[in-house]
C-alpha cells in the first residue's frame, strides 16, 4: 500500500474546509458515537441560507467539542459536491455499471462511531488517515464469527460485501476513512 494513495481524494484539511468554510447542514452531515446518533440539536445552530431561516447549520465549536468527546463526524453524499470524489464515482460507476456514492468517517482517538452493522449494498472503506481497526463478520454466523481482523493503515483498502456485519474504532490516533458503497440495481429500478 501506498500510505498516500488516497491524498489526493481527501485529506484531514479536507474535514477543517468543509465544518469551518461550507456550514453543511444536517443531514449532510452528521456525528455519532458508540452506535448512537447524537442529538442533532447539540451540534448545529440557527442561520439564514437565501433569506430563508434554517435551523441546522453546523456550529464548528461544537462539532469539535463532541469530536473531542469521543463523536465520529460523518459527512454525508461527498460524491455530489466534492470534486475529487465526484469524478472517482462517475470513473467507479462506469466500470461497475452501479450507482456509486461515497461519505468519510472522521474519528477520533479511542474511539468508534457505529456499532455493529451491515449495509444493504456492498462497500470499499478507503483508509486516508491514521489508522481503524476493523472486524467483519460471517452474515449466517454466530456474532463472535469473525471473517477478518485487520487494521487498515493511510492507503489501505477493504472490500465488505453487502449485508456482512462490522464493525471499526480507533486506537491511539483520530482517523478519516471513505466508504464507498456500491448501491444495487433492483428489479424496482428496471421497472421504474
Amino acid at each position: 500500500a501506498d500510505p498516500a494513495a488516497f491524498a489526493d481524494l481527501f485529506s484531514l484539511g479536507d474535514v477543517d474546509h468543509i465544518l469551518s468554510s461550507t456550514t453543511p447542514r444536517f443531514p449532510a452531515f452528521r456525528m455519532v458515537k458508540e452506535g448512537k446518533q447524537l442529538d442533532p440539536r447539540s451540534y448545529t445552530k440557527p442561520g439564514r441560507v437565501g433569506g430563508q431561516p434554517v435551523d441546522d447549520l453546523a456550529d464548528p465549536g461544537c462539532v469539535y467539542e463532541h469530536f473531542h468527546a469521543g463523536a465520529t463526524i460523518v459527512l454525508q453524499s461527498l460524491h455530489r459536491f466534492w470534486p475529487p470524489l465526484t469524478r472517482l464515482s462517475r470513473d467507479l460507476e462506469l466500470a461497475l455499471t452501479h450507482p456509486v456514492q461515497v461519505n468519510a468517517y472522521i474519528t477520533p482517538p479511542a474511539s468508534r462511531g457505529l456499532g455493529i452493522h451491515h449495509d444493504e449494498h456492498d462497500v470499499f472503506v478507503l483508509q486516508v488517515y491514521g489508522h481503524k481497526r476493523w472486524d467483519v463478520h460471517d452474515p449466517d454466523g454466530a456474532p463472535d464469527d469473525r471473517l477478518v481482523e485487520v487494521e487498515l493503515a493511510p492507503g489501505d483498502c477493504l472490500y465488505i460485501p453487502q449485508r456482512f456485519p462490522h464493525a471499526a474504532w480507533t486506537a491511539q490516533t483520530a482517523s478519516v476513512h471513505l466508504t464507498v458503497g456500491v448501491v444495487p440495481v433492483t428489479w424496482a429500478d428496471v421497472l421504474r
